[in-house]
């Protein structure tokens, strides 16, 4: 083998280790619910940060790099309206019935066309403005025909570690299968 040719490939195969190894692990969220014949979804990874935007101090931020993909309802050939609602909840301390919704409802919209086979979400960007606790982030979605007729429903949890990740830097963060800990700005 040549040296320009084993040069060429040591660094070629160094780039797709470090691309491979920077990439982030796929997320494994759990199907909570379903009703009815909804579509699959793929969901992305959520991570904690703090954002601020000044002159406001930063603020706890739940954030993706990506929005869900939605994939039309096997039920219904013709255009599909789907509703999306992401919200974020703090459990009060009483275990696996503790979480609450501390985020105001906020549906987004987005229509399937009769020949599509899927739609893209906007990316996830919440700012609670509860402070130090347990989160997690909580997915719905609803299928209905373009006439309004439902074709079912699911909701998602995060079940792995790899659904949140910490990228904040002002405060402790910790993540644990199904939920991620953080604490107050230092």
């Amino acid at each position: 083998m040549s040296r320009k040719l084993f040069g060429f490939l040591a660094v070629t195969t160094a780039l797709l280790l470090g691309a491979l190894a920077a990439a982030p692990p796929a997320a494994a969220w759990r199907l909570d619910a379903t009703i009815g014949q909804p579509g699959a979804v793929t969901l992305p990874q959520v991570s904690v940060s703090d954002i601020g935007f000044p002159p406001l101090p930063p603020t706890l931020t739940f954030d993706s790099a990506a929005g869900p993909v939605v994939q039309r309802s096997p039920a219904y050939a013709g255009a599909q309206n789907v509703v999306a609602n992401y919200s974020v909840q703090r459990n009060t301390g009483n275990g696996a019935d503790g979480w609450v919704t501390v985020t105001p409802r906020r549906d987004i919209v987005r229509q399937i066309g009769a020949g599509e086979s899927q739609v893209r979400f906007p990316a996830v960007f919440i700012q609670p403005t509860t402070g130090s606790g347990n989160y997690r982030i909580v997915f719905e979605f609803h299928w209905a025909t373009d006439m309004n007729g439902y074709l079912g429903s699911q909701s998602w949890l995060p079940n792995e570690m790899s659904d949140h990740a910490c990228v904040t830097t002002l405060r402790p963060c910790t993540v644990y299968a199904g939920y991620v800990e953080v604490g107050a700005i230092r």
